[in-house]
Formats: C-alpha cells, sequence, structure tokens
C-alpha cells in the first residue's frame, strides 16, 4: 500500500459533480426508515444519478439489472487499462462519492449498510491494496479513516477493515481481519462509526453477514499538531496497486443514516 499523501489533492480533484441537483436530501424517508436518512445510494433510479462525484473512465461505470442484493438494480466498477493513473502512477482506480456533508466530521455517528461482491472471475493485487469503500480525510496528507479492503497474503485472500486515528503524527492502526473472500456472494455490510479524535469517545462497530466482527472504541478521526481535528468523507472504489488485468466489483444498496433503522433495506 502506497502512502496516500500523494493522491490526496488528486482524489478529491477527480471526482467530479456530474449530478449534484438529482442527490437524495438528508433526512428523505424519515418516517419510513425510522431516523434521519443522510445519503442512498442503492442505484433504484437504474443509473449514477445518485452519486454526484465520480473518478474514472465512464465506460468502467456499469448498471447491472440482473444480479442485486437487494431492488432491482445494481452498479459494476472496473478497473483496466483505461483506469491506469485517476489517481498516481502506481495504481488503478475507479470511484464514486456522495454529495459532501457535515456527517463525516468530530461527534457525529453514521450507520453504514452497503452491499459488495466479487465476480467468479475477480483477481486482486497481492498485498492490502485492493480498496473497495473508504472514509477518506477531506484535507491534508494523512492516509483514510476507516476503509476495507481485499488482503491477498499468498494467495489467500480476506475481507479486512482498517482503523487509524489520533495524532496526526503518530495515529494508531488498527487491522480487523474478516473472512476467507467467497466470490459471486452479496457481503452485507452494516457498520456504526462515532467521528473522534479521543480514543475514548470515537467508536466503530462492524457486522459482516450479520456476524459482528468488531466493537470496540477507537480514534476516528485525527488530531493535527495545530490543534484542529480531521473531517471525513464517504466513498465506494476500487483502487488497486497497478495491474495488467480487469477485476470489476459489484455495488449495491449503499445507505449512510443517523440509526441503524434509517439504513435498512427495504422491503420489495
Amino acid at each position: 500500500m502506497m502512502i496516500r499523501r500523494l493522491i490526496v489533492p488528486s482524489i478529491l480533484g477527480g471526482l467530479v459533480a456530474v449530478a449534484a441537483a438529482s442527490a437524495p436530501a438528508a433526512g428523505t424517508h424519515h418516517a419510513q426508515t425510522g431516523g434521519q436518512l443522510y445519503f442512498v445510494g442503492d442505484f433504484e433510479t437504474c443509473d449514477f444519478s445518485q452519486w454526484p462525484r465520480k473518478s474514472g473512465p465512464p465506460g468502467d461505470f456499469v448498471v447491472v439489472r440482473t444480479r442485486h442484493a437487494q431492488g432491482h438494480c445494481s452498479a459494476a466498477l472496473s478497473v483496466n487499462s483505461g483506469a491506469h493513473g485517476t489517481w498516481n502512477s502506481r495504481s488503478d482506480a475507479v470511484a464514486m462519492a456522495p454529495p459532501t456533508a457535515d456527517y463525516g466530521t468530530d461527534g457525529h455517528t453514521v450507520w453504514q449498510h452497503f452491499s459488495i461482491r466479487f465476480p467468479r472471475n475477480f483477481k486482486s493485487v497481492s498485498g492490502d491494496w485492493n480498496w473497495i469503500t473508504e472514509w477518506h480525510n477531506t484535507d491534508g496528507p494523512e492516509l483514510p479513516n476507516l476503509c476495507w479492503t481485499v488482503v491477498n497474503r499468498n494467495g489467500v485472500e480476506r475481507i479486512a477493515m482498517r482503523i487509524l486515528g489520533g495524532p496526526s503524527s503518530s495515529p494508531r492502526r488498527i487491522w480487523v481481519k474478516g473472512p476467507v473472500l467467497k466470490r459471486n456472494h452479496w457481503y452485507d455490510f452494516l457498520v456504526r462509526t462515532t467521528w473522534s479524535s479521543d480514543a475514548n469517545d470515537g467508536f466503530v462497530q462492524w457486522w459482516l453477514d450479520g456476524k459482528q466482527l468488531y466493537s470496540k472504541h477507537a480514534a476516528t478521526l485525527y488530531r493535527r499538531q495545530d490543534g484542529s481535528i480531521s473531517a471525513v468523507y464517504f466513498m465506494q472504489d476500487y483502487y488497486r496497486e497497478h495491474a495488467s488485468w480487469t477485476a470489476t466489483v459489484g455495488f449495491d444498496g449503499t445507505r449512510l443514516g443517523a440509526t441503524r433503522g434509517s439504513v435498512r433495506y427495504p422491503h420489495r
């Protein structure tokens, strides 16, 4: 995994706003879901209009109508030769992000619910540079505070979560190991995060396919030397070390909200 300080400006610049007017407003479906819903990116529009910021070749974003975790449509994001150099010369990347918002700031709690699928022909790169979902700092050179990846060690692939936070000069790094990767399976991610640079106030819970894999206090933002506290924004992507082969990752159902009930998938 390379030092992300080299690519932060290009990530923010590359997530181009293309449909801001179509983004759902915070609080939609409030009564239906039992809490404030910050963002819905579930592809039920059967296009990418819910995601106003995208980075990567347009042809690498595809709506899928035949495979989905919920509803009627999902998305497939692919990296190939066209995605080489999206953010830097050592990587391939394609990404999408919601509108900017304040729920990634100090003191806020965000529930996240999303589904991810790796097709039968998915091939990861060796190591941990296979990022699939990230809470990235909005400014500054630091690495993302909370993210998920596929870790490939000697050909054994696992879903994993990484947490970073605390003093920006010496943050604490926490790795949480998940299960061995299954292909052609919709993984159901449910996450609760409280944002804080203080390890006593920050908090992360992670369930995968209904099984709780982590529930502990941890610093989830950076405290910088000037006393300021970082903030984060959410994005889903496939960001890998450069490789010669095409790889695709499926996404569906993404919801961010203030409560567990607000991010529950609707019954259809």
